[in-house]
């Protein structure tokens, strides 16, 4: 249950994305920081909206079911058989090599792009994009925002003695939304023929 004493106060920051030069170019939103400062130690759990710079089309599920490569395979030993995709979007080289499989046929799935509730590590001399942190994660997204729930703890914080000997702490999260290329919900298949 939330403490009802606890003292709250927030902050929030917005960057243009450009100020991160070329790592700027690859982020769908202007980057926040949030801080918070309370009270009690407990973490703060956030729900805001950021809005895209530019329309992003994101793969949609039908699109996914379709980006897939498949090869057939003969089977034969004496006829060895590879072969290359490149995938759409990503980019990414899927290769089949039929050596050693009976008849049948190979089936991989491209990778899909999704938005990321991306958490920016700042330091003095680096600014790093941290896509999978479990610290804010997508709850709702369409090609013009992308929603994130985010988890403030405070972490390294700075302790400051208030009034009547209360002690308060910050954290502080910098967010984004990013677009990253994931694995397919499909999993890649060999169906034999035989």
């Amino acid at each position: 249950s939330p403490d009802t004493d606890d003292e709250v106060t927030v902050s929030l920051i917005s960057t243009p994305a450009a100020s991160y030069g070329d790592l700027g170019k690859s982020l769908n939103t202007n980057p926040l920081q949030l801080s918070v400062t309370r009270t009690s130690a407990s973490s703060t759990h956030a729900i805001f909206v950021l809005t895209h710079n530019a329309p992003v089309e994101f793969t949609t599920p039908q699109e996914a079911d379709s980006l897939y490569f498949r090869t057939n395979c003969s089977g034969l030993n004496d006829q060895p058989l590879v072969s290359s995709y490149t995938c759409p979007g990503s980019g990414e080289l899927i290769e089949h090599n039929c050596t050693g499989f009976s008849a049948g046929t190979l089936t991989s799935y491209c990778p899909v792009l999704v938005p990321s509730c991306a958490v920016l590590n700042v330091t003095a001399t680096s600014v790093d994009l941290q896509s999978n942190s479990s610290v804010c994660v997508v709850a709702a997204y369409d090609a013009y925002s992308t929603t994130c729930n985010c988890t403030i703890t405070p972490g390294t914080v700075t302790l400051r003695r208030r009034l009547e000997s209360q002690v308060s702490q910050t954290g502080v999260l910098d967010v984004v939304s990013a677009s990253i290329y994931l694995g397919n919900e499909f999993v890649d298949t060999f169906d034999s023929s035989e």
